[in-house]
C-alpha cells in the first residue's frame, strides 16, 4: 500500500479485516514518509491526537495489530522513489496506490508493470474521486492517461482539500477491489475506471482500452521531469552523464534543451542525438549568436 494518509486509513483495516497479511506467507506492506499532522487528522481516521509528529507507517501499523495481532505488517518509512521501487515490489503480488499525485502515480504504475503484478489505484479530489485497475498485460493507467497534466493545472488534497466522506467511498471500492483481484470472485475494473461524485452521489464509469502507440516500459525515469515538478535538470551541467541526459530526452513532456554537437560534419554524420544541433567547435564564436535562446 503506498500511502497511509485518507486512502491508506479506508483501505488498509479493510484489507486486515479480510484476512490479508494473515496467511502463513502472508504480509501486509506500507510505505510512507510523512509524519501524522493535525490536519490531516478530519480523513486520516487511522491516526488520532495522540500519534500526531509520529510516522504514518508507524501509527497504522499498531492501528491494524490491534485489529488482528496475527496480520504481518511490514512497514517501509521512506517515499517510493525509482531507486527503491522495484526492491520493494519484490515481495508483493499486488499494488496498491493511495498516493497523492501524477508523479508517485506514474511511477506505481511503471513500477507494477515491470515487475508484472497488477495495480489497484485510487484518486481523491475536494468531492470526487477515481478508482481503477490495472491488470497485467491489460489496459493501463498510462492507457487512460497517456500524459501527464500541465504543473500547476490540477490542485492536491493538501491544496485543495477532500471530503472525508470521498476518501471513504472511494477506499471502500478500492478495498474491494484487492479483494477481487487477490481471489478472483467477482469483476475487477478491467478497462474500466469508476468516478465518484460526492455532491450528487452519483457514480459514473469510463471504459477505456489499451492505447497500441503507447511507449513500452522498459525502465523507471525521473518521474519529476516526466511530470514537469522538476525544479531545475537534475545535475549540474558540467556533470552532466550520458544516462542523465537520455533521461531528460525520455522524459514526457520534453524539457527544454538545446543540444549542441560540436564535432566536425563527418562525425555527425557517423552517429548523432536526434534533435541536436550541430555547429563544429571552429564555427562556434560566430554562430552563437544565432542559436535559439
Amino acid at each position: 500500500m503506498i500511502g497511509a494518509g485518507g486512502l491508506g486509513s479506508v483501505v488498509l483495516p479493510q484489507l486486515v479485516g479480510s484476512g490479508v497479511g494473515t496467511a502463513p506467507e502472508g504480509r501486509l506492506g506500507i510505505i510512507d514518509d510523512d509524519v501524522v499532522e493535525l490536519s490531516n487528522l478530519h480523513r486520516q481516521h487511522l491516526h488520532t491526537t495522540t500519534d500526531l509528529g509520529r510516522l504514518k507507517v508507524d501509527s497504522a501499523a499498531d492501528r491494524l495489530r490491534e485489529m488482528d495481532p496475527a496480520v504481518t505488517i511490514v512497514t517501509y518509512p521512506e517515499r517510493l522513489t525509482s531507486e527503491n521501487a522495484l526492491a520493494v515490489l519484490a515481495d508483493y503480488d499486488v499494488l496498491v496506490d493511495g498516493s497523492d499525485g501524477f508523479v508517485t502515480r506514474y511511477l506505481a504504475a511503471d513500477a507494477a508493470t515491470l515487475r508484472g503484478i497488477p495495480l489497484v489505484w485510487g484518486a481523491v479530489l475536494q468531492f470526487d474521486g477515481q478508482v481503477g485497475v490495472a491488470p497485467v498485460g491489460g489496459p493501463g493507467y498510462r492507457d487512460l492517461f497517456p500524459t501527464p497534466p500541465d504543473p500547476g493545472t490540477v490542485l492536491d488534497c493538501a491544496t485543495g482539500g477532500v471530503l472525508p466522506a470521498v476518501c471513504g467511498v472511494v477506499g471502500a471500492i478500492m478495498a474491494s477491489q484487492v479483494i477481487t483481484v487477490i481471489t478472483g470472485v467477482g469483476d475487477s475494473l478491467l478497462g474500466r475506471v469508476t468516478t465518484y461524485d460526492a455532491r450528487s452521489g452519483r457514480f459514473r464509469e469510463v471504459a477505456f482500452e489499451r492505447d497500441p502507440f503507447a511507449p513500452i516500459i522498459t525502465e523507471l525515469i525521473d518521474y519529476d521531469v516526466f511530470c514537469g515538478t522538476a525544479a531545475e535538470v537534475p545535475v549540474a551541467l558540467d556533470e552532466l552523464t550520458p544516462p542523465d541526459l537520455a533521461t531528460l530526452l525520455a522524459a514526457q513532456p520534453l524539457p527544454p534543451v538545446l543540444l549542441i554537437d560540436v564535432r566536425e560534419p563527418w562525425e555527425h554524420a557517423l552517429a548523432a542525438i536526434e534533435g541536436s544541433t550541430l555547429v563544429p567547435l571552429g564555427q562556434f564564436s560566430e554562430a552563437i549568436a544565432d542559436l535559439p535562446r
